[in-house]
């Protein structure tokens, strides 16, 4: 028997969401497909078509942690000692944090049922463990460095903050369309979203925190959230590759038009959160002016955007303004 190839996927073509066991699943590995296959559901990874999803998924595996790990009971006197601004510029940060990662935990629900390569489906599983480990960290932090009085106005900041609540509905916003209307389309600027969120939003929050450790304020935060930023750029490095697989596998998401429509989603992510971030931080942040906040998450935008195979979306952008932020990130031990 002949294995046809699998045909392309137009740009908006519905998807249909897999079975819980679907006995007459296609066989062929060569037919795999990302989405819009027909798979079995059985996680067999010992046969599979993209490699790079098994790497991945071995990777994330590697880097699993306990929250409980960290040593956080010094926080809540460094805290009481952030001025005024600082402190606000903090409960602000972890709140925006803890919505973020829901929001990526929750989008992931509604993902994942469409994912018909097994490897991929290990990936997505694995990041959406990994996200919820994310906010039990953030809530570990919190319960530790915040007075009891006022934790929950730090939890429920998203809602008291009208920035934020704004940025929320927009991401919130930009991934229900493939909720309500799951085209291949809409799963590919759903992906493209979440992997704005994991690697230009998130850690342009994180900056803030690492920039008041550089300065010995709250360094335990920042550094229990430094396993967090090992996750996310290993979450944000699969999706750019699975964004790249998807164009390869699907001529009509690798247009001129389409690539216009997703830089356009990129610079509204961007300015999105440039807003955000300026409101959070009121400019107050030692070492971090607007200016460099917003050319920082440009520089984020503008790596995704080569990585992924598009123009640079913002010119003159070609350094990183914040050098420090990588290698303060890397967990020493």
């Amino acid at each position: 028997m002949i294995e046809s190839k699998p045909d392309s996927i137009g740009i908006n073509d519905r998807l249909n969401s897999i079975v819980l066991f679907n006995e007459s699943g296609d066989k062929w590995i060569s037919r795999r497909r990302i989405v819009g296959g027909s798979k079995t559901n059985i996680l067999n990874l010992s046969a599979v078509r993209y490699q790079w999803a098994i790497d991945y998924y071995r990777r994330m595996s590697a880097s699993a942690y306990n929250p409980l790990q960290f040593s956080l009971s010094r926080e809540n006197r460094e805290y009481t000692s952030l001025s005024e601004i600082e402190r606000k510029s903090y409960d602000r940060i972890l709140s925006s944090l803890v919505v973020m990662e829901s929001i990526v935990v929750s989008n992931i629900q509604f993902v994942y049922p469409y994912i018909t390569s097994p490897e991929v489906s290990a990936c997505f599983s694995t990041m959406q463990l990994q996200q919820t480990v994310h906010c039990d960290t953030y809530s570990q932090i919190i319960n530790s460095a915040v007075p009891e009085a006022q934790r929950e106005g730090v939890f429920e900041g998203w809602r008291t903050n009208e920035q934020m609540r704004l940025r929320n509905r927009d991401i919130n916003g930009m991934l229900l369309k493939f909720v309500k209307e799951p085209t291949m389309g809409n799963f590919l600027k759903n992906t493209l979203v979440t992997t704005l969120v994991l690697g230009v939003v998130i850690p342009t929050e994180i900056a803030l925190i690492y920039a008041l450790a550089r300065h010995s304020k709250v360094v335990a935060t920042a550094n229990a959230i430094k396993y967090v930023h090992r996750d996310l750029t290993l979450h944000s490095d699969f999706l750019q590759t699975l964004i790249k697989a998807l164009s390869e596998e699907n001529a009509t998401l690798n247009t001129p038009e389409v690539r216009k429509d997703l830089g356009q989603t990129v610079r509204d992510v961007v300015n999105i959160e440039t807003d955000l971030i300026h409101n959070i931080s009121e400019s107050m942040i030692p070492g971090l002016s607007d200016v460099t906040i917003s050319r920082f998450s440009q520089s984020l935008s503008n790596k995704i955007a080569k990585n992924i195979g598009m123009e640079t979306l913002f010119p003159g952008i070609t350094m990183s303004p914040i050098p420090w932020f990588d290698s303060f990130g890397e967990i020493r031990k």
